[in-house]
Formats: C-alpha cells, structure tokens, sequence
C-alpha cells in the first residue's frame, strides 16, 4: 500500500493523511499554507497542472479543492489568469443549500430577521413599479439585517412591503418563528398562491454597507419576492441586497429519466 504525498513549504512532500475525499485533503493542507505565509496575499497560487503534479491527483480534483477555498474567500479565480490568494484565513460566508421551491422561498431555521424599523409609506410612480404597479397606494415599509442566530453574522439587509391592512404583522416580526408572508398568512388567513422571484445585480446602499461589514456600493445580488395572494393580489414585496462577499445560493438539480425534462434553457 503506498501513502499519497504533499508538498510542503520547502519542496519535499510530507505524508498526508489518508481521511476524507482527496480534494478535502488538498483543501485543508492549502488551508494551511495559506495561514503560515506559503502563498501570500495577492501572490498566485501553482496553476491546476502544477498542483496536480504535485498532489498525484487529476485536475478535477484540485479544481474541487480550489472552489472550496473560493467558496471559503480564501482566492479568486480567473479563467486563464488562475488563482490568486485573498485572505490568509477563511471569510465569514454563508452558503445556502436549495432543494426544493420551498428552500428558494424562505432563509433556514439558523438565521433571524433583525427589524430595523417600519413606517407607512406611499407609492410614488418609481416604487409602483417594484410592487404591483398601483401608484398612490399606501404600504408598510419594514427594513431589517438578516443575521445568523449563532454568529451574528450579516447575511443580507431586506426591505419588506406590506398591504397596511396587515400591518400588525411587525408585532410577530422577530418574536414568532417563519418567514413574514408566513406570519401573515398565520395571522389573517391569508394563502401564498404564487411567487414572482427577480434575481439580478445590485449594489449596498452606502447607508447599510456598515451593517453588513462591507465597503459602500460593494456589489451585492438582489432578490426581489413578489407574493400572491389566492385572488391574484401582490400583498408582500421583498427587496434582499446579498453582499459579494457574504452570501451564495447553491442548487443541485437531477435530471429526469427521460430526456428533455430539465427544460430547454441554455
């Protein structure tokens, strides 16, 4: 039986373990080169072949380890300008794990909305448009941080709208558990039939970039939630700014037994 080798900081492989997937492997021994100043900051990481050479694994292997250590903030990559080390020690990330609508339509158990505070506002032309294209309609705005309960850590900040005949919505807000549409389909009987989902590009307002521990106008990826009553009535909008750096969705998707099933997207 042969023991796979790791290369080590003054080029001689060193034992490693043999715990865990092959790329886990990889991943935590770069873990540690990356804290003891093997690759510094801003310095490039050895490219795929170099790595694989040096690990005795395929190229898909180290390109797993390597998109762990991304999903860890730990480097950037650039397809065919490789990979650059951006921190020395893994960033606070959440990664959200989706496997059903259901998933897609609310945050897991282990985070909390923190309110910020709500007020009454009324629909100007430009805000019609990010509801229900009702304008002079009257609305309860609610800001929060979306946080996760162990850590603290912001995930995201969100704006709620809703109809202000549900506005004692807020009451629940932070005391009962779910997601608000939840809290007010609990409160007045009322049933999500359909949801409208946006996902596109933004940016962190200047005003929340300190909450959410990231520089002003950082890039961040908007998800805008348009909830349908049974009559076909917008009763709550939600506006998630996720920062960069702070937050990833993840989906898994299977393909059906017979071919085509997936959908004929690109």
């Amino acid at each position: 039986m042969t023991t796979k080798k790791k290369p080590t900081k003054g080029g001689k492989p060193a034992p490693m373990a043999p715990q865990g997937p092959r790329y886990q492997q990889i991943t935590d021994d770069l873990v540690v080169k990356l804290k003891d100043g093997t690759y510094p900051i801003g310095s490039m990481l050895p490219t795929e072949v170099e790595l694989s050479a040096a690990y005795d694994v395929s190229r898909y292997t180290v390109r797993e380890a390597l998109r762990q250590l991304e999903g860890m903030g730990l480097v950037n990559r650039r397809q065919g300008a490789g990979t650059r080390v951006a921190a020395s020690v893994p960033q606070q990330r959440f990664v959200q794990e989706i496997g059903n609508l259901n998933e897609l339509l609310q945050y897991p158990e282990n985070t909390r909305l923190f309110m910020l505070g709500a007020k009454t506002v009324e629909a100007s032309a430009s805000l019609a448009q990010r509801l229900d294209g009702v304008k002079e309609q009257r609305w309860l705005r609610i800001d929060g941080i979306r946080r996760v309960k162990v850590t603290s850590a912001a995930i995201c900040s969100t704006t709620i709208f809703v109809r202000p005949e549900y506005a004692a919505v807020v009451e629940d807000i932070g005391t009962v558990a779910g997601p608000v549409y939840a809290l007010v389909e609990r409160r007045y009987n009322v049933r999500v039939a359909r949801v409208d989902i946006d996902i596109s590009a933004s940016t962190v307002p200047a005003g929340l970039s300190d909450l959410l521990g990231v520089e002003p106008n950082a890039p961040a990826l908007l998800i805008v939630r348009r909830y349908h009553d049974q009559r076909g009535r917008v009763f709550e909008v939600s506006e998630s700014r996720h920062p960069a750096p702070n937050f990833r969705y993840r989906f898994s998707l299977r393909r059906a037994a017979q071919a085509g099933e997936l959908g004929q997207g690109s």
